[in-house]
């Protein structure tokens, strides 16, 4: 990005003053910029391509496209060269016009761009959280967990490789009771968003103790952010992490999830039945297998009915999409939704299908998570080919860039 990032010179954030301005429909969800530049063609006739008003524009879409793949904040160097990339020689004029109209923030100090609801949340979420910290506790957290947990004003638990935080929820509270210490504990807080977590920010008595116990290896909230992620990554706030419990032999799809957490897809012995893995060709087959194991396969092998399994996709849209799958399973009673739709609950079997046309959004988190929803049988439906183990190895989540770690360091 360029220094100074916003320009002191008065700006008209519609660009030519009295015109209509098309680009402000880039702000629209479906917006793409080739269409919004076909509907100013009808409009204006020819144009600029460093009219103030479509680098405004283009500069508010590459924000909410951020946004849109969990980010609350562009990069500076990153927005410079999208917008080179449309043909936008001079692009400072743009963002001065697109925050001036409150349609991005901008932070010349951290040469970057804040999305106009996300970025401002984290600040508040931040100060806020400054806020509980400051309200006492001692100045070192305890090291025995449950006592860290009771003492400082908020902790981080960490859960994951087999920990089992149902039970240490319990003993703690247990203890809280028994001491006379006002608790609050929000599980899965690995998948609150910032605005839930802003309202309970919020709304926390400052007598009590906040207690966020998350699993970093599950999936992230659907929406930007990723606050649970980055109270842990941030050192302000104290983290308990919960003790590992080892999988027994009896136990494939306990230790499956423990490799996965690794980064890696084990092989998969062939003689039991608790885990399976079905490679197909096309949609058409990963549908027509998944209509077979829930209606024949899964209740014969497994003795399981249809409200005890459920289907799991990644995307909504496409062949073997979550509306596909729906779709065919409809007579069967049979639940099929997206993996984010179930974290942090549990079904006798689950079928896990993995189409082609999903490996370039499929991540590690998503497969930790949907074997974290099955109880005794764990079938994976796949078309990704090497994707899947790329995935697991390389892509723990989608990159997100935010910025409440850093804010929560200050």
């Amino acid at each position: 990005m360029e220094p100074d990032v916003v320009s002191e010179g008065q700006v008209d954030p519609a660009g030519t003053a009295g015109d209509a301005d098309p680009w402000t429909a880039l702000d629209e969800p479906d917006a793409s910029p080739a269409r919004v530049d076909a509907l100013a063609r009808e409009r204006l006739g020819r144009f600029d391509r460093d009219d103030v008003r479509r680098s405004a524009g283009l500069t508010s879409w590459l924000v909410r496209r951020a946004a849109a793949d969990g980010s609350t904040v562009l990069g500076g160097d990153s927005w410079a060269a999208a917008l080179r990339g449309y043909g936008v020689d001079a692009p400072r004029p743009g963002l001065d016009a697109a925050a001036a109209a409150g349609r991005v923030v901008a932070l010349p100090a951290e040469r970057a761009l804040a999305h106009p609801e996300w970025g401002p949340l984290e600040e508040r979420i931040a100060d806020d959280m400054h806020a509980v910290l400051a309200s006492g506790g001692p100045d070192e957290a305890p090291a025995e967990p449950f006592d860290a947990a009771l003492a400082m004003p908020v902790c981080a638990v960490v859960a994951g490789r087999g920990s089992r935080p149902e039970d240490w929820t319990t003993r703690l509270e247990k203890r809280a009771q028994a001491v006379g210490r006002p608790l609050t504990v929000v599980d899965t807080a690995h998948r609150l968003d910032l605005t839930a977590a802003g309202r309970l920010l919020e709304d926390h008595d400052v007598d009590a103790s906040l207690v966020l116990i998350g699993d970093p290896d599950e999936l992230e909230p659907v929406t930007p952010g990723r606050f649970f992620h980055d109270v842990v990554a941030s050192g302000a706030v104290p983290v308990v992490r919960l003790p590992v419990h080892t999988a027994g032999d009896d136990a494939p799809i306990e230790r499956l999830v423990e490799s996965l957490r690794t980064g890696e897809l084990p092989p998969i012995e062939s003689q039991q039945h608790d885990v399976v893995v079905c490679a197909v060709a096309d949609a058409d087959e990963a549908t027509a297998r998944v209509v077979e194991l829930v209606t024949e396969t899964l209740p014969r092998v497994a003795g399981v009915g249809p409200s005890d399994l459920v289907v799991l996709g990644i995307r909504s849209a496409g062949a073997a999409g979550v509306e596909a799958l729906r779709e065919a399973v409809a007579g069967s009673g049979v639940e099929a939704v997206a993996v984010h739709d179930v974290v942090g609950r549990r079904a006798e079997a689950v079928v896990v299908v993995l189409p082609a046309e999903s490996a370039g959004s499929l991540t590690r988190a998503h497969l930790v998570s949907a074997a974290a929803v099955a109880g005794r049988q764990l079938t994976i439906v796949h078309q990704a080919g090497p994707a899947l183990a790329d995935a697991v190895r390389r892509r723990p989540h989608r990159p997100r860039r935010t910025r409440l770690a850093a804010l929560l360091r200050e």
